[in-house]
């Protein structure tokens, strides 16, 4: 899954691309947060989507960038 993610960078950056993303954060550090900041994602920071959890909860959303 690193190596996957690290290609999609690679690929992107020649092309201009900026290559961003957006994980529901919960309070707690979830292997999702853990894998993208070890694989070199840059956290930037956080929002509430504009969409809420099944209960109705607003959801807060982790920025990361490739760097």
């Amino acid at each position: 899954m690193a190596r996957a993610a690290g290609a999609g960078a690679a690929w992107a950056l020649p092309f201009g691309y900026a290559l961003s993303l957006n994980v529901v954060e919960n309070g707690r550090r979830t292997g999702a947060v853990a894998f993208y900041e070890a694989t070199g994602w840059r956290y930037t920071h956080t929002s509430i989507a504009d969409w809420t959890g099944p209960d109705g909860a607003q959801v807060r959303l982790r920025h990361y960038s490739a760097e």
